[in-house]
């Protein structure tokens, strides 16, 4: 998303925002696969449940956000910040991975 900030041509903007897509669509499904594989029979409802809450009813605030800051420092700058809120939150898992697994 950060390179999507920086970007001023609007061919290389639609390949990055395919490239986007295809990844958001690959993390969907591996996420929701590895929960369901993961999770006891018993369980797996109510998982999917908050895991649908998450990724569907939490999708208007985040739309909140980006406008609200779209509006102030404009698009290409959203892009930048989303992108940066989210490798802050990679970083954090990554550096806590050992710790979640078990």
């Amino acid at each position: 998303m950060m390179v999507m900030g920086l970007m001023r041509s609007y061919t290389l903007s639609v390949v990055v925002l395919i490239l986007i897509g295809l990844f958001m669509i690959l993390f969907s499904t591996t996420s929701n696969s590895i929960l369901q594989f993961n999770s006891p029979d018993d369980m797996r409802g109510r998982i999917m449940s908050v895991y649908s809450l998450v990724f569907g009813g939490l999708t208007p605030i985040g739309s909140i956000y980006a406008g609200t800051l779209a509006k102030y420092f404009g698009a290409n700058n959203v892009f930048i910040i989303s992108g940066v809120i989210g490798f802050i939150g990679f970083l954090i898992l990554f550096k806590r991975r050992r710790e979640l697994i078990k």
